[in-house]
């Protein structure tokens, strides 16, 4: 190899080694196109008082807030307001689900119990106003 030629396979290796690690962080957060019905035959067990978790994995079920979301006090949009405009995309643990469905995605209905922590819940949020996140990677957007 001639001092030409060095440069130009580290930049190759450097351009492959970010196209790896670009593609198992998209493979990690949305799934890669994966159907519906295969992200939601995952089953979870939501024990009384205790935060939702995966029958198969035990993680805990954590949903991401959408821009101008609020959290109620029960799972009635006319009850008191917790929380209104929600930080976005802030992850809260959920405590249970109520007649969550997915099956129309621009009519998802149903509500979350949630939680800032495992410990307590804080209050109801529409399923509307939240993504479910399986995953068990989990970044967070700091301003």
């Amino acid at each position: 190899m001639t001092s030409h030629t060095i440069p130009l396979f580290r930049r190759s290796l450097a351009v492959s080694a970010i196209v790896a690690w670009s593609m198992a962080v998209l493979l990690l957060i949305g799934g890669l196109g994966l159907p519906l019905a295969v992200q939601a035959a995952e089953e979870y067990e939501c024990p009384d008082r205790e935060v939702c978790r995966n029958t198969g994995t035990l993680l805990p079920l954590r949903v991401l807030p959408r821009p101008f979301s609020t959290i109620y006090s029960e799972k009635d949009v006319n009850s008191e307001v917790f929380s209104s405009n929600v930080t976005a995309f802030r992850p809260l643990f959920v405590f249970d689900r109520v007649d969550v469905d997915h099956s129309d995605p621009s009519e998802v209905k149903g509500w979350y119990r949630v939680g800032a922590s495992e410990k307590i819940p804080i209050g109801w949020i529409q399923a509307k106003d939240a993504l479910e996140w399986k995953q068990a990677l989990l970044v967070s957007y700091t301003p």
